[in-house]
């Protein structure tokens, strides 16, 4: 066995004692993916594109609370969000704000005991029946600019706009099936109840309807 293997806790300790950090050795290592040179810069690519766009344009949208987007969480590490989620926005925002507040969701399996460190239970979301229920991820409550939510449409159709060669002042384009999904005011009391909980209590005392 190698001295590497032997390693089983490595500690670190503030010599004022206000801090410990203890790195226990997993039993079976976790099978996070590593991103590669590839994946990491084609997420760069993506992110530049999205800050060239907010750079030229101040991106107008209102969001109000409750509507359904996709955000692409792209640098991920361990146990944060990777890849494409469904999020819900917490707290409208006005047309001329740049931010956002989002609760990120995730799809529930029957019989798995939710964390009651972070999820609660909220049933269907509107407008995506058939992808069955779904659980909102409290504890990874973010602000995020708007440009994030920007699909692949509207971007590429923006870089269509800037290329065209006899371009007005003006170009409009119309959205195909771009129908905001919409979480139920009850949907949206339980994310609030369950918000309030984990910044003063540090965990939900939530009950998980069916």
């Amino acid at each position: 066995m190698s001295n590497k293997d032997k390693l089983k806790r490595i500690i670190f300790i503030a010599d004022n004692g206000t801090l410990k950090i203890t790195f226990e050795k997993r039993n079976e290592p976790n099978k996070r993916d590593i991103l590669d040179d590839k994946a990491t810069k084609y997420l760069t690519n993506e992110i530049n594109g999205l800050t060239e766009i907010n750079n030229e344009y101040k991106v107008r949208m209102l969001l109000k609370t409750g509507e359904v987007y996709v955000l692409r969480y792209n640098y991920g590490c361990a146990n944060e969000l990777n890849g494409p989620h469904y999020v819900v926005v917490v707290v409208k925002s006005p047309e001329n704000s740049p931010i956002v507040t989002v609760v990120p969701l995730k799809s529930y399996r029957p019989g798995k005991r939710l964390n009651p460190a972070s999820d609660i239970f909220i049933g269907v979301i509107p407008g995506k029946e058939n992808e069955g229920p779904a659980i909102a991820i409290i504890n990874q409550v973010r602000s995020i600019d708007k440009t994030r939510l920007l699909d692949y449409e509207i971007v590429n159709n923006i870089y269509k706009a800037k290329q065209r060669k006899n371009k007005g002042p003006e170009e409009t384009f119309v959205c195909v099936h771009k129908k905001r999904d919409r979480l139920t005011k009850d949907q949206m009391e339980d994310i609030r109840k369950a918000l309030l909980e984990f910044f003063y209590n540090g965990y939900i005392n939530h009950k998980k309807k069916n």
